[in-house]
């Protein structure tokens, strides 16, 4: 049997040299409107802690989960003072999609709370899915107190299932594992209404600024 030739290429052999190679796009982000079906938490060989959100498409009928990571001292001390909090940004090392490792400045410990927590915008993940259940009356008669992680997780399984978001796929941008590199994971779960004051009580997907580069699931 003759052997092939032509140009290697990143993967193996070029087993098509007569033809020309074709760019491979990554996937389109997606904004899907969704709901919750259950919360848990799991705990991760690396020690890092998330809360998993199950989540069902109410415009494909696809299930998810949304790892929402929460800061370890967070997870040990829920009523940490974010004051007391380092603002020290770390420098962290990754491996990049070379499989080279490289350098960037991690958050610190007090941008983690504001991002994952809360913060004075009322923007921060946990209190946005507490605000969003509120809103919409799913926390109506329940005790939302809690003094430690595992009370947390209990009073977000109670309040969080039935509630409405909208949320956001997006694809990795620099998987380390290739055959992960065009799997579309949640990103975040948003507010299905504005809440700005120039917007309030409108409906988010109907914000023409909103998801401009997302492909919006209900519009299919």
């Amino acid at each position: 049997m003759s052997q092939a030739t032509g140009t290697k290429q990143s993967g193996g052999i070029n087993l098509f040299p007569d033809t020309p190679t074709i760019k491979k796009e990554p996937p389109k982000g997606q904004v899907h409107e969704t709901t919750v079906t259950g919360v848990d938490s799991r705990t991760f060989d690396s020690g890092a802690t998330a809360l998993v959100i199950s989540l069902k498409s109410e415009n494909t009928g696809r299930m998810f989960d949304h790892m929402l990571f929460l800061p370890t001292f967070f997870v040990e001390n829920v009523k940490v003072n974010p004051e007391t909090l380092s603002q020290e940004k770390p420098v962290k090392t990754r491996e990049n999609a070379e499989g080279e490792e490289e350098q960037y400045e991690g958050q610190s410990d007090q941008q983690q709370y504001a991002v994952r927590i809360r913060n004075e915008a009322g923007t921060g993940d946990l209190e946005t899915l507490f605000a969003v259940a509120v809103q919409q009356g799913r926390a109506d008669g329940v005790d939302l107190n809690f003094t430690n992680f595992d009370e947390l997780v209990t009073v977000l399984g109670k309040v969080l299932p039935g509630t409405e978001f909208l949320m956001t796929l997006g694809a990795d941008k620099n998987p380390k594992d290739p055959a992960f590199a065009d799997n579309l994971r949640v990103r975040r779960l948003i507010n299905p209404i504005e809440t700005s004051p120039k917007l309030a009580g409108t409906f988010t997907k109907d914000n023409p600024k909103r998801f401009t580069n997302l492909r919006k699931m209900w519009e299919d």
